[in-house]
């Protein structure tokens, strides 16, 4: 780093090649930032306890990553349960039976950093104890939903198949990311994205024509020759999706 600096100070290359380099550095983001912070404590056992004995319904929804943890923590769910269902909605299994005891704890981790507010329950693989559950439906004491099912997220006929008929569906957030994930394939297959608004990344054009000449002096020609071409599309492309004010368009 020392050494871009003292090069960004004696030429146009040189600069360019510090903001190549500062640019590969990430900006703050959800995802590497601060945990989520909310304003009550974690749910405890004596709470639900509480709840249980008022009557009051509990509510418990899957997750098994850090995203999915960070919407059950701000909706304020009481429970959030890290189930072995992973094994299907997100590994693709047909049953819960494959799915190891490192891949859950890989998954508990992931949602320990989201959900700080609900109680987080991990579930452990198949065959490792002994269980017996059964509904009661809407007099026993809580409920739980998968993540996927209750949001509609895997709308394959496949899934659809195996979904619990107990399962009510809130939203179908698998149409909203097939039809996202369609345009996406088409902007970029059509050339529209990235667009200039997109490509936040831009040399100046001393820079840029000092880099040219470097590459010259090295005897990088056709690089040379490639990267200008390269840069005039890429005004032409900006300056074409740029908006003109009123006076330049009469």
């Amino acid at each position: 780093m020392a050494f871009l600096t003292k090069l960004s100070k004696a030429s146009s290359f040189g600069r360019a090649c510090l903001t190549r380099c500062m640019s590969n550095i990430p900006e703050n983001t959800v995802y590497g930032g601060p945990k989520p912070q909310t304003a009550n404590q974690r749910v405890t056992l004596n709470q639900l306890k509480q709840k249980y004995r008022k009557g009051e319904p509990i509510t418990v929804v899957t997750a098994y990553d850090y995203p999915s943890a960070v919407h059950l923590d701000t909706a304020g769910i009481d429970i959030c349960l890290v189930g072995d269902s992973a094994s299907m909605v997100v590994h693709g299994h047909d049953t819960t039976l494959p799915i190891s005891l490192d891949e859950m704890l890989v998954h508990c981790r992931a949602v320990a950093r989201g959900a700080k507010r609900p109680l987080l329950v991990g579930d452990l693989p198949f065959g490792t104890y002994e269980t017996n559950t059964s509904q009661a439906g809407p007099f026993c004491s809580g409920q739980v939903l998968v993540y996927h099912d209750l949001l509609g997220m895997l709308q394959h006929p496949h899934h659809a198949k195996v979904t619990p008929k107990f399962c009510k569906q809130y939203a179908r957030v698998g149409d909203v990311i097939n039809k996202a994930l369609l345009e996406y394939k088409e902007e970029v297959t059509n050339g529209s994205f990235p667009s200039p608004s997109h490509s936040p990344y831009k040399m100046n054009a001393d820079d840029v024509n000092g880099f040219f000449k470097e590459l010259e002096k090295l005897g990088l020609d056709k690089a040379a020759s490639a990267a200008t071409e390269a840069a005039e599309k890429m005004d032409t492309a900006h300056n074409a999706q740029t908006p003109r004010s009123p006076k330049e368009t009469k």
